[in-house]
């Protein structure tokens, strides 16, 4: 017998619902974290692990991947404590940033907090995990713009797609895109890609909003 399906039904299902983004392939959520060093405001980062076998000994922020039944702050809080040992009661969030999608459908959740500079005497890393940290003034990321490598994306169509089924011609013109790979140069250290990405979201939020 033909199932029937009630408005009501569905509307209570999903009413609660928290949207993220469609097919991605991972739902991520990371913490831009604020400190006050030396009368600098400061962002901190970490270096990854040389053991780790995705992406050793490259810079990041705290983050990861969200687990079932936790908020995108809870996972952004979670990772940093896990990662750094910074407790979620020692952080407090300013607000939640704009969502970053990458090519690989990764949805990335940035949140953007502040501790006290008496933290980073207190952090234990977990050196599985991480290898170092350090600050960058907010200074210096808006006096010191980043290389930015720019790509294309470009759809590549096989000749066994379906054109007939869709009726559309196979001289079809696919809409292209385009990513870029920002890279910014502090002391030693190379801050680039995704974390470069949101760097530079962040400098350009605080600029429009008169902060910075």
């Amino acid at each position: 017998m033909k199932k029937n399906y009630h408005i009501e039904d569905i509307q209570n299902a999903l009413q609660n619902r928290v949207p993220y983004v469609q097919e991605a392939t991972g739902i991520y959520a990371v913490l831009l974290l604020l400190l006050e060093v030396e009368g600098e405001t400061c962002l901190l980062y970490q270096v990854r692990s040389d053991e780790l076998d995705i992406q050793p000994g490259e810079i990041c922020f705290p983050g990861g991947r969200l687990e079932p039944g936790e908020s995108l702050q809870e996972a952004a809080l979670r990772e940093t404590w896990e990662e750094l040992g910074i407790l979620p009661e020692e952080v407090e969030v300013i607000t939640q940033l704009d969502l970053l999608q990458d090519v690989s459908d990764r949805a990335i959740y940035p949140f953007l907090g502040k501790a006290n500079a008496s933290v980073i005497e207190r952090m234990t890393l977990n050196q599985q995990e991480v290898k170092e940290v350090f600050m960058v003034p907010l200074s210096f990321l808006q006096e010191n713009p980043p290389f930015v490598y720019e790509t294309p994306v470009i759809m590549q169509i096989g000749d066994d797609f379906p054109y007939d089924k869709i009726g559309i011609p196979p001289k079809y013109t696919w809409r292209a895109g385009s990513t870029n790979v920002p890279i910014y140069e502090y002391e030693e250290y190379r801050i680039w890609g995704l974390t470069a990405r949101m760097t530079r979201w962040l400098i350009n939020v605080l600029e429009q909003e008169g902060v910075l």
